[in-house]
C-alpha cells in the first residue's frame, strides 16, 4: 500500500468515524422509550442520566453501546492495515489509525453536528477506544471506577478516574515501546508523534465536555446519584412482579 493510498485510508476513516460518533444511543433509545432524554434529569445524553431517568437496565444498555461506539471503529481501523508499518520505524500504521478513529468517534459524540454541536460527554466511548490498545487495563480501571461511582455517587470523578489512567499507560507504553527501543525517522517518527498527540486531544476533549461538572465539583455542589436506592427500588419491582406461589 503506497503512502497515497495509506492517507485517502485515513482521511475515510476520519470521516466515517466521526459521522458515526454522531449516532447518539441515548437520544435514539429514549425517543423510542416516549421521552427526549435531553430535556429530562441533568440534561446530558449519558449512561449516568438514562440511569436516572428510565432505571440502571436501561442505562447499562446505553453504556455497553456507548463503549461498543468506541471500539468497533478503532478496531476496524486497525484490522483494514493488517501489519503495514510506516517508512522509517517499526510503528504499524493499524496504530496510527485505531487512534485517529478514536479521536474522530469521541469527536463526533461530543461535538456533533446532526445534533447541533451538543452531545454526550464521551466517556464511555474513550473506553471502548482505548480498549483496542490494553483491554486488561481498561478492565482493572473501569471496575475501580464503577465501584467508586456506585460508593460515591459522583459519576464526573468516576468518569475521570475511567480514562486518565489508562491514556497515560497508552502514552508511556508507546514512548517505551517506540521512541526508546527503535530509531524512528521519516514518516514513521511524525505518526508516532500525531497517534499520541490524537491520544492527547480525545482526552482534553472528554475533560472539557466536563468543565461544568469540575466547576461543580471545586465548589462542592456535583450532582449525587443514589445507586444504592436505585438498586434496591429495581429489586423491589421484581419482587412486585413475582407471582405469588
Amino acid at each position: 500500500m503506497s503512502f497515497q493510498e495509506i492517507v485517502w485510508w485515513l482521511v475515510l476513516i476520519a470521516v466515517a468515524s466521526y459521522f458515526y460518533g454522531n449516532v447518539n444511543n441515548a437520544v435514539l433509545i429514549s425517543a423510542i422509550l416516549g421521552k427526549d432524554v435531553r430535556k429530562e434529569g441533568s440534561g446530558n445524553p449519558g449512561t449516568l442520566n438514562m440511569s436516572r431517568v428510565f432505571g440502571i437496565k436501561i442505562g447499562a444498555l446505553v453504556l455497553v453501546l456507548d463503549i461498543l461506539k468506541g471500539t468497533v471503529p478503532a478496531l476496524i481501523a486497525r484490522l483494514c492495515f493488517g501489519n503495514a508499518t510506516f517508512l522509517g520505524g517499526e510503528l504499524p500504521v493499524g496504530t496510527f489509525a485505531s487512534a485517529l478513529a478514536g479521536l474522530f468517534v469521541v469527536t463526533g459524540h461530543i461535538f456533533p453536528v446532526l445534533y447541533g454541536f451538543k452531545g454526550g460527554k464521551g466517556v464511555a466511548s474513550t473506553i471502548g477506544v482505548l480498549a483496542v490498545f490494553n483491554w486488561w487495563i481498561m478492565l482493572i480501571v473501569g471496575a475501580i471506577a464503577i465501584a467508586f461511582i456506585f460508593i460515591t455517587g459522583v459519576g464526573s470523578v468516576g468518569s475521570f478516574i475511567a480514562i486518565t489512567p489508562p491514556a497515560i499507560y497508552f502514552g508511556a507504553d508507546n514512548l517505551l515501546r517506540y521512541a526508546l527501543n527503535a530509531s524512528l525517522t521519516g514518516d514513521a517518527l511524525y505518526a508516532f508523534i500525531f497517534t499520541n498527540v490524537c491520544a492527547l486531544l480525545m482526552i482534553i476533549e472528554v475533560y472539557v465536555a466536563h468543565r461544568k461538572n469540575i466547576v461543580r465539583l471545586f465548589k462542592g455542589e456535583e450532582h449525587k446519584t443514589d445507586w444504592a436506592g436505585m438498586v434496591k427500588k429495581l429489586k423491589d419491582k421484581k419482587k412486585k412482579e413475582e407471582p405469588e406461589v
